[in-house]
């Protein structure tokens, strides 16, 4: 074409450049025919593979040259179809990573919005709504529990403690892997064991009293010391710890006494009035006010 439109005879050259052109067009169709029929073949190569994005850029390469290819037109739109199915598979499965990192830190709402985000993205979806119940339905219970820890609350507040564990085993069966719902019935029942202590050791004291009031003072002893292992911090205890040791001191007292007195009621010989003086100092040492025994020494 450039050696006909340079001939130096004009009888050789075109006669018009609409000639020229003609020859120009055919030979462009020629060269764009050649490039499609390499990069066609090597753009299917790319879809089979799912290479889309590569894919698309040669079949776009190819529309630019022609723009009326049928084979790169139909073979884009099914790219450009995967490219769309592809964007909305990964959205989906972004929403879903959310939602079950959402689920798993507690957030049960963030989780419902994020898959109902996934739903409106792909309504044909079977497992998403499958998922989406199965969250509600953690939602409530989750809410059904704090209801039953706030009930549970409100009876240990009036140290019901048996009614609040209760409940708290209630809320227990109904979501075991609640961590606050397993905090609450361990605190729950450590209070219920230490009422029970409690119970026990007032119990004890008031056996004690009884005892006391019997003159039974070694038992109230007993009696106060078992109390003390179990509610140590009970106020009324050390006051009837006191009164019993005063007491059976004041009994041990008196039978010492009372058994000098018999030994000297009995005495007859020097000997043996000798011993129950030694008696009476030795008791006097030990209680030197003890009018009866300053009496009998005299």
């Amino acid at each position: 074409i450039l050696d006909r439109a340079l001939a130096k005879d004009p009888q050789q050259r075109y006669a018009s450049a609409d000639e020229m052109a003609a020859d120009i067009a055919l030979v462009t169709r020629d060269v764009k025919r050649d490039e499609i029929f390499k990069m066609l073949p090597q753009a299917e190569r790319l879809v089979f593979g799912h290479e889309y994005t590569r894919a698309r850029e040669v079949l776009q390469e190819i529309l630019r040259i022609d723009s009326q290819h049928t084979g790169a037109k139909r073979l884009l739109s099914e790219v450009q179809r995967q490219l769309t199915q592809r964007q909305r598979e990964e959205s989906i499965q972004q929403l879903r990573t959310r939602a079950e990192d959402a689920r798993r830190d507690k957030q049960f709402d963030r989780a419902i919005g994020y898959l109902e985000d996934a739903i409106k993205i792909d309504s044909s979806d079977l497992e998403l709504p499958r998922l989406l119940e199965s969250v509600r339905q953690q939602k409530r219970t989750r809410e059904q529990s704090e209801v039953y820890l706030q009930q549970a609350d409100a009876a240990r507040q009036v140290g019901d403690f048996e009614n609040a564990k209760a409940i708290v085993q209630k809320a227990l069966e109904l979501d075991k892997q609640n961590s606050k719902v397993i905090a609450a019935c361990k605190v729950i029942e450590q209070e219920v064991e230490e009422a029970e202590r409690k119970a026990r050791a007032r119990n004890l004291i008031e056996s004690a009293r009884r005892e006391i009031a019997s003159r039974n003072f070694e038992k109230a002893t007993g009696l106060l010391r078992e109390a003390d292992a179990l509610d140590s911090a009970n106020p009324e205890l050390q006051p009837q710890l006191d009164q019993a040791a005063q007491s059976l001191e004041q009994e041990q007292r008196r039978k010492i006494v009372d058994e000098i007195h018999n030994d000297a009621a009995l005495a007859t010989t020097l000997d043996e009035i000798q011993r129950v003086l030694n008696l009476v100092n030795g008791a006097l040492a030990r209680m030197p006010a003890e009018a009866s025994l300053i009496k009998l020494k005299v």
